[in-house]
């Protein structure tokens, strides 16, 4: 499994996040969280500023001719959305894009909880998820799974993204 530090130095080897800066590009998930598997692939949100087909076409131009490339638009949560997958020296990259701002992406938005949750909960939460991700749940799930959070885990979380560290810390 590629480190988190690793998996930095890759994404500045060729400079993604620099390339997708006019995007407002954000480094989630669980590689950026560091409670990644060797299973994981790299995560990162974008806006398209209300531009779909011209976020599409510079993820073309930018990525297009790495492994793996596969473009797509399709609605996500109801809202419409283009990603895409591609591999940099053998590291799945998923880069995604909406209309609106970063901040108010879900992908964003689960990465904020958890990483309160992780600033909390230190080493003993981070082995807790990692051990249920190595199980294939996903983050959002191990996340749930392990503070035993009611219903569906996007939703759950998403919840918290308002909470105080009170409430946070109660479910620790």
């Amino acid at each position: 499994m590629t480190s988190q530090a690793g998996i930095y130095a890759l994404l500045s080897a060729y400079d993604v996040l620099e390339k997708l800066a006019p995007f407002d590009a954000v480094w989630v998930g669980s590689t950026a969280l560091d409670v990644h598997t060797s299973k994981s692939d790299v995560d990162i949100c974008c806006s398209a500023k209300g531009d779909l087909d011209g976020f599409a076409a510079a993820l073309k131009s930018l990525f297009g001719n790495q492994p793996k490339f596969h473009l797509e638009r399709k609605p996500y949560r109801g809202q419409p959305s283009c990603f895409a997958t591609f591999e940099l020296s053998g590291q799945a990259v998923e880069v995604w894009g909406r209309q609106h701002p970063v901040e108010e992406h879900e992908f964003y938005r689960f990465f904020k909880v958890e990483a309160r949750l992780l600033r909390f909960g230190g080493d003993d939460l981070r082995a807790a998820i990692r051990e249920l991700k190595e199980d294939g749940l996903s983050t959002e799930q191990a996340f749930a799974d392990a503070l035993e959070l009611d219903g569906d885990p996007e939703e759950a979380l998403l919840s918290l993204y308002d909470a105080d560290a009170m409430t946070l810390l109660a479910l620790l």
